[in-house]
């Protein structure tokens, strides 16, 4: 197996291509501190604003009044129809 090391030369040597491949996931893996600072204000910049727990909750009303079909699968929380319908209150 050959690789290409940082100045694109093909390495072919067993011992260089280990050393490549060591060198490339230190350098991918290698946090430093202005990384993480950088990082952390990049999340922060692309996050949705703060919002308010009540927005989250539902209402036994809601529930009753939807219409949930019986026998489909659940969706990607896991919970099907007949169980938030059994729920109850």
């Amino acid at each position: 197996m050959a690789i290409r090391d940082r100045h694109g030369n093909i390495l072919l040597d067993k011992e260089k291509v280990k050393e490549r491949w060591t060198e490339y996931w230190k350098d991918l893996y290698c946090e430093t501190e202005q990384t993480n600072k950088n990082l952390l204000k990049e999340l922060r910049d692309i996050s949705p604003p703060a919002e308010d727990d009540e927005r989250d909750v539902i209402l036994f009303e809601e529930v009753e009044r939807m219409d949930l079909k019986k026998n489909k699968s659940p969706g990607t929380d896991g919970v099907a129809g007949e169980m938030t319908k059994a729920g109850g209150n």
